[in-house]
């Protein structure tokens, strides 16, 4: 069963240059040249209880999306000016090179690297506490990709980053948890001794 966090995109924890519609569950690009040194963090910290959501990027017109996304998991206080999995307290996955990122260093390249990646491909971000840690698990048009141990328990929320060219460019739509969403996939990392 998937857990259902109820949350949004926090307009307090917003990077310069992005912007936030319906709700908080839309966040664009609203400058010309933004690269991908910002993010976005969600407003509901998990540390207890699992927690997911899913979001679909895409761009206007029509571009490669490239590097310019990114979502995953941060700490409350990982700074704003960093994209995610580029800092020691966040995570992120970057679909258009299939690359997991944590504290800047590249930890994989999974198989499923789009590029450009598909408009409005469905990525979710699964993280749940086991053993003492933080797991964060992503996945791709309902495909079990990688899950990363996190190595604490603490306070984790949902992140993003999104870069453009222009004001507008990118964008990405957020469900946080709801239903429909039944990802079940198998425990990949054993648990720790």
């Amino acid at each position: 069963m998937t857990a259902r966090v109820f949350s949004q995109w926090n307009a307090n924890a917003l990077g310069e240059g992005l912007l936030l519609a319906q709700g908080n569950l839309v966040v664009t690009t609203g400058a010309d040249n933004l690269s991908n040194s910002r993010k976005v963090l969600g407003t509901l910290p998990k540390g207890t209880a699992p927690g997911f959501y899913e979001t679909v990027f895409w761009s206007t017109p029509q571009v490669s999306l490239g590097d310019n996304v990114a979502t995953g998991v941060a700490q409350p206080d990982s700074p704003l000016d960093q994209a995610v999995g580029a800092d020691s307290k966040s995570c992120g996955y970057y679909p258009a090179t299939g690359e997991i990122k944590l504290n800047g260093i590249v930890l994989t390249t999974t198989a499923t690297a789009h590029d450009p990646i598909e408009e409005r491909t469905d990525i979710g971000v699964y993280f749940h506490p086991f053993g003492g840690h933080m797991y964060v698990s992503f996945i791709v048009a309902g495909t079990w990709i990688y899950e990363v141990d996190l190595g604490t328990s603490g306070l984790w929320v949902p992140a993003q980053t999104l870069a453009g060219g222009i004001a507008g460019e990118t964008s990405s739509y957020t469900r946080f948890g709801g239903g429909g969403v039944a990802f079940n996939y198998p425990r990949i990392i054993a648990p720790p001794s």
